[in-house]
This record gives C-alpha cells, structure tokens and sequence, in this order.
C-alpha cells in the first residue's frame, strides 16, 4: 500500500514545495486526533476522575481555572497532578471544586496503534501504513479523520519577559498580549523547546518561575524568582501558539 499523497498549503503557499511545518494539511503526517473535549468540576478532596473506556492509555490536554475566569495549566508534581489509566484519567485539582477543561486524544501515549474500538468517522480519512482507511475503525490506526477533529492555530507570537530585581534580589515579572478571540483559547507556551510552566528550586530561598494564564481577552506570560537567582536585565524570550479552538 503506498503512502497517501494530499497537501493542502496555506493561503499564499506551495502545496509540492513547501516544508511540512508550512502546509496547513499533510496527509503524510500524524496528528493529535481529538476524541473528546469536556468540563468538569472536582470534588471537595481536590479529586476529578474522568472514565474514557478506551481499553489504552490515551493522550490528554488540560486547564485549569482559577475561579475569576482565568485559565492555567497546573505544575505537574509527585505529590498529585494528572495521569491516566487505561479506564480513567485522575486529576488532581488545586483546590476543591474546581473547574478543569479537558482534552482527550485518540492517540494513545506511546503512539501504538490497536483494534478493538469503533471511534472513526468523518467524510476525510488517513489511515497509518499498513491499514485500511475504509476498512478500519479504530481511531489509533488513523492519521487522520476529519470526524474527530484536530487543534487549529490562529498565530504564532513571540513574547520577551525583561527581568526586574528589587533590593532584595526577588523579582516578578508580566507581559500581556491581547490575543483578541473574545473567548479563552487553547494555547500552548513553550520557553527553549520545553512546555511551560517551569518550576526550579535552587536552594533554601532561590527559585524561578515562568507560567501563564488565558482569558477571553489575554494571555499573560510571567517570570518570577527569588534569592538573586536572576539578574536585573535577564530576558525570557517564550514562543506561542494561540488555537483557534476553545478552553471556554
């Protein structure tokens, strides 16, 4: 079975020359096929267990909300966190009561693929070498499958923190940029290659943050540190991807 051949490029593009990172569709390519987004609320322990029933352990997305309408993603710890199962996704909140939006993908988190499940549908499918795109049903042997959908971004932004340290060698530091949606947007921050939010613990009393927060009108990227860990003048330069899809 040969590889499928389906380019689409973006408006002003070269659907033959240009590089996959540039096309707006690459039959050639895997994407994050999503399965399910929802909400839910935690209960009073801090405790949200959400049943997928997919047999696997799937992928997943997820924010959190700070109860004024601003939206985080949580610092992962040993302590709580989220992970999954090949029946449950547990989430553990931040505080009780608390809203979380989550995204479910059909891939499952070491890419393998599987049978067993009959979750693919949608008018335009790709099935993954060695499968049948009109044959099979499982999401995991896809590509992709237009049924299920997949994130779409509205722009890439590049967004510089400055570092300011006060007299006692702390600082805290915000930029906000209007993203204009007029409805909280997935968005994914990433500083050098690797996903925010970052926790460092130097030592008793020196330690760097850097975190965001999105809300139907901003998104705002922090740095904050303690203990003259950074210096007056440091810059954080974080790269952005603002999605078209919704948080809320």
């Amino acid at each position: 079975m040969s590889n499928p051949f389906f380019r689409v490029a973006v408006r002003g593009g070269d659907a033959l020359a240009d590089a996959q990172k540039d096309l707006a569709f690459d039959a050639g390519l895997n994407y994050m096929i999503i399965l399910e987004e929802r909400t839910d609320t935690s209960d009073g322990s801090n405790d949200l267990t959400i049943n997928h029933g997919l047999g696997y352990i799937p992928a997943f997305y997820t924010f959190f909300n700070d109860g004024s309408g601003k939206w985080y993603r949580q610092i992962e710890s040993g302590l709580g966190g989220s992970y999954a199962d090949s029946s449950n996704i547990y989430i553990k909140t931040d505080n009780p009561s608390q809203q979380v939006r989550t995204v479910i993908f059909a891939n499952s988190q070491d890419d393998s693929v599987g049978s067993g499940r009959n979750n693919a549908s949608g008018r335009l499918r790709v099935a993954k070498p060695g499968y049948d795109a009109e044959i099979d049903t499982d999401l995991r042997r896809f590509r992709f499958a237009s049924g299920g959908g997949v994130f779409k971004i509205k722009e890439n932004k590049e967004i510089i923190v400055t570092v300011n340290v006060d007299g006692d060698g702390n600082s805290d530091d915000e930029i906000t940029y209007a993203h204009g949606l007029g409805y909280v947007p997935q968005v994914y921050v990433f500083l050098g290659g690797q996903q925010i939010p970052i926790f460092q613990f130097i030592a008793a009393g020196m330690s760097y943050s850097v975190d965001f927060t999105i809300d139907s009108t901003n998104l705002t990227v922090k740095v904050i540190s303690s203990g003259d860990i950074l210096t007056d003048g440091d810059q954080f330069t974080f790269n952005v991807q603002i999605l078209l899809d919704k948080i809320a």
